[in-house]
């Protein structure tokens, strides 16, 4: 039975190489962002651990800033406009994980970008409440499921005007800095 490109992708992912890893996390990234094609992918990613996944990999490799860089685009790219993915970003440690690459590699232009613009899409339209049945082992109140909003997390866990300045020259950073320290008021 031939594997679909999914598993393929997350297959590489789990690989202990970070070279085999990082040609996963493009090759996720590529189908999560095509999913004009197959609307679907980034929901059954999400609902397969592809989240997990790649904070798994991100955690093994945190020396290697190439690695977050693509673990933190790829975060991005499956939670962007995708509800059940954007609910899973916290309870699978996504938002950890971008806060941790950001306070590794907060000299590295490309990861700072990448990181930024992950929490930008975690962060901007995540409502607090989730359905119950997304996660059971989540605390509950009334059949509700409940975290605090992805904004709070982030908001704890990144101090984006110390980053922002270590990057002054450099527009994009800027840019989505601004709207962090907006979302995170």
């Amino acid at each position: 039975m031939s594997s679909t490109p999914l598993q393929e992708a997350l297959s590489l992912i789990a690989s202990q190489s970070p070279l085999l890893s990082a040609e996963g996390l493009n090759k996720l990234n590529q189908l999560a962002f095509n999913t004009c094609m197959l609307p679907q992918m980034k929901v059954e990613a999400g609902q397969v651990g592809a989240i997990a996944a790649i904070v798994d990999a991100m955690t093994r490799s945190q020396e290697n800033g190439s690695i977050q860089e693509d673990g933190c685009r790829t975060l991005r790219t499956v939670a962007f406009h995708c509800e059940p993915n954007l609910n899973l970003v916290q309870h699978q440690g996504a938002i950890d994980a971008v806060a941790t690459a950001l306070q590794l590699h907060g000299a590295n232009e490309a990861v700072v970008a990448e990181g930024f613009w992950a929490l930008v899409v975690f962060c901007a339209n995540h409502r607090k409440t989730i359905l119950a049945c997304l996660q059971p082992s989540m605390p509950w109140i009334n059949g509700f499921a409940t975290l605090d909003g992805n904004t709070v997390v982030a908001k704890g866990l990144v101090n984006v005007t110390e980053v922002m300045a270590t990057h002054a020259a450099n527009a994009e950073i800027q840019k989505k800095g601004m709207f962090l320290q907006v979302l995170f008021g």
